[in-house]
């Protein structure tokens, strides 16, 4: 290093004794809460300029991402989208965190399709030990990433960015699988699968012809996805799926409706090999579904949630 260069980086850290990593790692850490972004950043790779660990830099950069993910929402909550996002594009590196405000301003924004791909990702994020310390602590975020990424999928009318057209599955569906498997991902300990334990249905924005139990085209191109999905599962593996109707209309009509619906469903996935064993239940609007977002969707949006089906992996 440059003689100019090394005496830059030890006036990046204002009150530390020494070029020593280890004191200018706690000087960031100390200048962090009320250091602007970009020169957490400038700082953060300052350290490795001071010779420090890569991992010691990543680090920083990470916390300086959870940061800006954190300084976002504040923006966000306070009606500062714009200033928001464009601190979001200021983080340095991929973070659980960042993503998820990504779906959160992608949903305030209408476009539901970016928020589910967001919210999915963020899950994927959360969970891959190459970019995220598993720490137990983020334990909490998993269930609320899921439902948000639910939230988002059902409004928009698709699950791409969980099922994947070939039958391979990220995110939501990736923690059902690991829910399923006991709550495991190898040997080592991992957020995603510690926490996703009580997680044992997917549910699906599969839409038919109004008043009927007609998948639109749209739907039975999810529903090909889906069935791709399951043909890939041991023969035999028991579900339920359950239909599901908006409050709005005679209850016993909706009910019907609701099982006729799910009862479609079975048999279009049996039709396409399938070879789960497919119990079926008409719920009507019954069970609402509670929603995370209440405030942001219109009454309009929030029967598109309420009208959905789930698909529940049981215990044999």
């Amino acid at each position: 290093m440059k003689p100019l260069a090394a005496t830059a980086a030890f006036l990046l850290f204002t009150g530390a004794a020494s070029a020593d990593c280890a004191s200018a790692r706690e000087a960031w850490d100390a200048q962090a809460p009320v250091t602007p972004v970009s020169e957490l950043i400038r700082k953060a790779r300052g350290l490795r300029d001071l010779g420090c660990d890569p991992e010691v830099v990543r680090t920083a950069l990470q916390a300086t991402s959870s940061l800006a993910a954190r300084r976002a929402s504040s923006l966000l909550q306070s009606g500062e989208a714009e200033q928001a996002e464009a601190l979001l594009d200021s983080a340095p590196l991929m973070h659980w965190e960042v993503l998820a405000m990504r779906g959160a301003l992608a949903t305030r924004r209408g476009a539901f399709d970016e928020a589910a791909r967001a919210y999915n990702l963020a899950l994927d994020t959360l969970g891959a030990a190459d970019v995220t310390a598993q720490n137990p602590g983020l334990e909490p975020a998993v269930p609320r990433l899921v439902a948000l990424a639910q939230e988002a999928m059902l409004v928009s009318g698709s699950t791409r960015a969980t099922i994947r057209v070939d039958g391979s599955v990220s995110g939501v569906m990736r923690a059902l699988e690991l829910g399923l498997r006991g709550g495991t991902e190898g040997d080592a300990y991992n957020v995603v699968a510690s926490a996703s334990g009580g997680i044992d249905r997917i549910l699906l924005p599969l839409r038919f012809e109004p008043g009927t139990d007609r998948l639109t085209r749209e739907s039975e191109e999810e529903a090909r996805a889906l069935a791709g999905y399951l043909r890939g599962l041991p023969s035999g593996i028991p579900l339920r799926i359950v239909g599901h109707t908006d409050a709005e209309g005679p209850s016993l009509e909706n009910r019907i409706l609701s099982l006729e619906r799910a009862e479609a469903v079975r048999d279009y996935l049996e039709g396409r090999g399938v070879g789960a064993v497919i119990r079926v239940d008409g719920r009507g609007g019954e069970d609402q579904p509670r929603i995370l977002e209440q405030g942001i969707y219109t009454p309009e949006q929030q029967r598109l949630i309420a009208r959905r089906i789930e698909v529940i992996f049981e215990n044999e």
